[in-house]
């Protein structure tokens, strides 16, 4: 038996601008780290089908490599890829002129592996809003 976190955030900035964030590693590498004391180092992040991913997650004494291949990619609708043995799926809908993004991250092994997602994710998104707004207050 496997476990699965969702969750659903809205974040400011249309669908097609937040899927692009979460697909371009340039843009990846200023927001996506997963919390404070760790480093995200992204090798390889081909978002297309099939296409593979390498990240290199560090921090206070630990690190550790993920690979994965995308299994989806519908701008600016779906992305999903494998994690190792999990799985990441997010979709992307409009809503109230921004974007609820609603995240499935399955084939958890354990209520730890949840809560330690959880806790990646809830500090991910936020910090996803923040670029948007500090994204779109430069561009205007």
């Amino acid at each position: 038996m496997t476990l699965d976190l969702r969750l659903e955030r809205w974040v400011p900035a249309k669908p097609a601008r937040v899927f692009d964030a979460f697909t371009d590693i340039d843009e990846l590498r200023s927001w996506f780290t997963c919390d404070p004391s760790s480093t995200w180092t992204f090798h390889t992040w081909d978002a297309t089908v099939g296409g593979q991913l390498q990240v290199t997650i560090s921090g206070d004494g630990y690190a550790m490599e993920v690979h994965g291949r995308f299994v989806t990619v519908e701008r600016p609708n779906r992305l999903a890829y494998d994690w190792d043995d999990e799985l990441v799926a997010l979709d992307f809908r409009p809503q109230d002129g921004g974007t609820l993004i609603v995240l499935h991250h399955q084939r958890l092994a354990t209520d730890t592996d949840v809560q330690i997602r959880n806790g990646g994710w809830t500090h991910n998104l936020g910090s996803l809003a923040g670029h948007l707004t500090t994204a779109k207050e430069t561009r205007t």
